[in-house]
């Protein structure tokens, strides 16, 4: 299944080079409420909608102040890491609530110098941010205050997602910004830390310009946008295994799942695209 997510005037912004090919932000993320009901938004729109899969329909949407680049759901609860460009000088987040499968602005928190990037709600009142600014951190915010907790910086490479697998976290991180740097040389790091980040626990180097992040079990799924594909990687109790490509998509950079189903948000065409892991392993999409 692929949404196509409302057309707006794309062509009044500049492009990104991602390798030597160059793409607009539209379709940036995505994440499922339950089975019927998915979360898309738009990152140069600066609009988030709810999607009825089942009557293939948009049922809410909403424009913010800023630029959403990453996003998560979690009980009831939307937060978007929102990406200072384009006379936007300060990163932050929005915190954003579902109620009756309608999407209502909570508030904004301005964090200042972070490029934030990925987010990932723990519950209702702290998240985990990512920045992919100089200092290279992942912070614990608080949403209630709107203040910065804890700070864990000057990783080798820019955290650009996370991910909350129980007594462990899951990063995602990139050698550079989309830049002009061929993806076939381009160099990321998947971590995997104790949930305090006191403890390196695996890690595994690849190439390609990694964005996202979402995990089954022990599968791990993360976009490549400049190899427009999804890497699939492997967690073992002693090691990450890079295990195959799901291709076939135009520049994804969201990603999230929902027991069995996938959806991963495209640049280059500005649609999410949903659908079964195992069918899509078993397929001829799937590259080893």
């Amino acid at each position: 299944m692929k949404i196509q997510l409302p057309d707006f005037n794309a062509e009044i912004f500049p492009k990104v080079f991602v390798g030597d090919q160059s793409r607009r932000a539209t379709a940036t993320a995505c994440a499922f409420i339950d089975e019927r009901y998915l979360i898309s938004a738009q990152f140069l729109n600066k609009t988030l909608y709810i999607h009825d899969l089942q009557e293939n329909r948009i049922i809410s949407e909403l424009r913010i102040d800023y630029f959403p680049d990453l996003l998560d759901y979690k009980d009831g609860l939307v937060l978007t890491a929102n990406f200072p460009t384009l006379g936007i000088k300060y990163g932050g987040v929005s915190l954003l609530k579902v109620n009756d499968k309608k999407l209502e602005l909570v508030k904004h928190i301005n964090l200042g110098s972070l490029n934030t990037h990925g987010c990932r709600l723990i519950d209702g009142k702290t998240a985990l941010v990512t920045s992919t600014a100089n200092d290279k951190k992942i912070i614990y915010l608080d949403l209630e205050s709107g203040k910065i907790t804890r700070e864990f910086k000057d990783f080798e490479y820019f955290p650009k997602d996370i991910y909350i697998n129980g007594d462990q976290v899951i990063v995602s991180s990139s050698e550079s910004r989309p830049s002009r740097t061929p993806s076939t040389i381009l160099k990321s790091m998947l971590y995997v830390y104790n949930k305090d980040f006191s403890k390196k626990l695996l890690e595994l180097s690849y190439y390609g310009q990694t964005d996202a992040i979402a995990v089954r079990s022990n599968d791990i799924f993360i976009t490549l946008q400049g190899q427009h594909k999804v890497a699939h990687f492997k967690q073992h109790e002693d090691k990450l295994e890079y295990v195959g490509n799901i291709i076939g998509f135009t520049f994804p950079h969201g990603i999230s799942n929902y027991g069995d189903r996938l959806c991963v948000s495209n640049y280059g065409d500005n649609t999410v695209e949903i659908g079964e892991i195992d069918q899509w392993l078993a397929s001829d999409r799937y590259v080893v």
